[in-house]
């Protein structure tokens, strides 16, 4: 008896965090769609592939719960950004430009370093 209630104690809590996580991997990927209008919704732009992993595992651990709500939620949130980041990986390959080729150094010295 003692078990089951750690047991329901533990996922409740276990199911709390991924709401948290779900929702915060949600607000960082809303924000990031405003990147154009200003430079700190830009910075959370970078990282759709771990809102995609986010949400996809946390769908993993709401729709055997049957907490749907949520499941859909984070289905959702891993359908946008997997709409975002896995055309990068699936997408036609391009043909390689043709034509001269030419390399490019670019080197960034401080003059004022005495080494």
């Amino acid at each position: 008896m003692h078990n089951q209630k750690i047991m329901t104690f533990l996922h409740q809590r276990f199911l709390s965090l991924c709401e948290i996580g779900v929702l915060l991997a949600g607000l960082a990927s809303i924000a990031g769609f405003f990147g154009y209008w200003h430079w700190a919704a830009d910075l959370v732009s970078h990282f759709r592939m771990q809102y995609f992993i986010c949400g996809a595992l946390c769908a993993m651990v709401f729709i055997p719960s049957k907490s749907w709500k949520w499941g859909i939620a984070a289905l959702l949130l891993a359908g946008v950004n997997a709409a975002m980041v896995l055309p990068e990986f699936f997408g036609k390959l391009e043909e390689p430009l043709s034509g001269p080729q030419f390399k490019v150094v670019s080197y960034n010295l401080y003059t004022g370093n005495p080494n």
